[in-house]
């Protein structure tokens, strides 16, 4: 009956969580950038910059920290996470209604607030792609990412057209408490359950499919910057109202663009190598600059309906893209899952600024930058190519490096009963003493995660405990 119920919160709690984390998330930037509610106060920040540039300083800097000290981080996450939590609703608060603190000139006040709105946006995003990462098959996660951006945009469309001032505050507000919820609960889920899966004992792709997917980690967020930068998303306050796509036919082509493309490019198998399996949504990204070039859409005749359709659509898929992308790599990588994340949107943040600062009220550079961009693309794809050639596939090594003697020793007795690479880890840990806390940290698994592997540790072994378990660890070779 256990084992039935572990199951049911592996199957259902984990994607319902992650698909509303995820397009709440977007809600909670998209109505504090865009949102009739927050004019006042983003309009208050242009004296100092434009506000999702500070909202992305915010964004850049608590990523890089993941990016630096993943680790550091894991160990302390929950009291981490509740400062972050707390701070960032307190600053939506607060720059919905700056004139509640009068003693603080607003723009500073809500300059300040866009920060830490941002800093609890990267938290939130780490945890959740995380999260996403843990589904069983990567058509799963490729669907979760998909749907999370269906909702959104559905839900976004909805408070636009319908509801009043108050109702985007009222959205904005709610939304990152049941982010954090949202984290809390699926965490919860991974813990409990004895299927939860480990990470580490996914096939990892070779060394020359591992440069190129750290390269494309990099590359990707250059472009999908490029893309925001290039559309009304890049730039908050009055002047950047976008439209609503929700109440006609337009929603249903961009839900049917993004089903298609999403299935013929990141689903279905393109090739066996990560430049050709990734070569057809690049491509789709780069056709999409042109149509985010207003020049090119006045030459190719297309309305403006049609326009905002395609670009909306661009947009949405580079976004589903990126995730994706680094969703595979924490996948497909032996490397920390938040450092993973922290790189994608790290690089993300520094070039939308850059895009930010450089593009804002320059649409003639727009061209220039498109041209840079496939030709950049283009170079980068051939070095790829040829080292990819030359490159030698390697078998991963998984045996630890540098071990110290009594590690040896452990090494040998989990060789000798048949323990796995993932099971040795743990195994090697147990044997000096260490907690379940800090296995969990130390090799980023959840807790169900470890209660199965020292389940089957001890099975092998064949001993009952940790007590017996040591006293065979003494024994052996005596």
């Amino acid at each position: 009956m256990a084992q039935r119920r572990d199951m049911k919160i592996r199957d259902w709690t984990l994607p319902v969580c992650t698909v509303t984390g995820l397009a709440l998330l977007s809600v909670w930037s998209d109505l504090v950038g865009h949102g009739s509610g927050f004019f006042a106060s983003a309009d208050a920040v242009q004296e100092i910059a434009n506000a999702r540039v500070l909202f992305l300083a915010g964004l850049t800097l608590s990523t890089a920290f993941y990016m630096a000290l993943p680790r550091v981080l894991k160990r302390f996450d929950r009291m981490v996470g509740g400062g972050v939590a707390t701070v960032s609703i307190v600053a939506t608060v607060l720059f919905s209604f700056p004139e509640a603190v009068p003693f603080l000139p607003v723009s500073y006040l809500c300059a300040g607030c866009l920060f830490l709105i941002g800093v609890g946006y990267g938290w939130l995003a780490v945890h959740l792609v995380c999260e996403v990462a843990y589904e069983d098959d990567y058509v799963t996660v490729v669907m979760i990412l998909a749907a999370s951006l269906v909702a959104k945009t559905i839900l976004t469309s909805l408070v636009n057209m319908y509801g009043p001032a108050s109702a985007h505050v009222a959205v904005a507000v709610a939304s990152p408490i049941v982010c954090f919820a949202m984290v809390a609960v699926g965490q919860r889920a991974l813990d409990r359950s004895s299927e939860t899966l480990d990470l580490a004992e996914l096939p990892k792709v070779p060394e020359p499919d591992r440069r190129v997917l750290l390269v494309l980690l990099i590359l990707l967020p250059v472009l999908r910057a490029l893309v925001r930068g290039l559309s009304k998303m890049g730039y908050w306050g009055s002047e950047y109202e976008v439209e609503n796509i929700i109440d006609g036919l337009g929603f249903l082509v961009v839900i049917a663009l993004m089903i298609f493309f999403a299935r013929i490019t990141l689903v279905e198998e393109q090739g066996d190598d990560m430049i050709t399996r990734f070569l057809p949504p690049f491509l789709v990204i780069l056709g999409g600059f042109f149509l985010l070039d207003p020049q090119v859409g006045h030459l190719m005749g297309l309305t403006e309906w049609t326009s905002y359709i395609l670009t909306t659509f661009v947009e949405l898929f580079s976004q589903l893209f990126h995730w994706a992308l680094i969703a595979l790599s924490i996948r497909s990588l032996n490397i920390h899952p938040y450092r993973v994340v922290g790189i994608g949107y790290s690089v993300y943040g520094v070039f939308s600024i850059a895009y930010a600062l450089l593009l804002q009220d320059k649409v003639e550079l727009s061209s220039i930058l498109i041209v840079l961009a496939m030709y950049f693309f283009i170079v980068v794809m051939m070095l790829l190519f040829r080292s990819g050639r030359a490159g030698e596939p390697k078998a991963p090594d998984r045996k630890p490096q540098d071990a110290s003697s009594g590690e040896e020793l452990f090494c040998r007795i989990a060789e000798s009963y048949g323990l796995s690479p993932r099971e040795t880890e743990v195994f090697v840990l147990l044997a000096q003493g260490r907690n379940r806390t800090y296995i969990q940290n130390t090799l980023f698994l959840a807790e169900g995660t470890v209660k199965t592997h020292t389940s089957r540790i001890y099975q092998k072994l064949g001993v009952s405990n940790r007590q017996d378990m040591i006293t065979l660890v003494q024994e052996f070779d005596s």
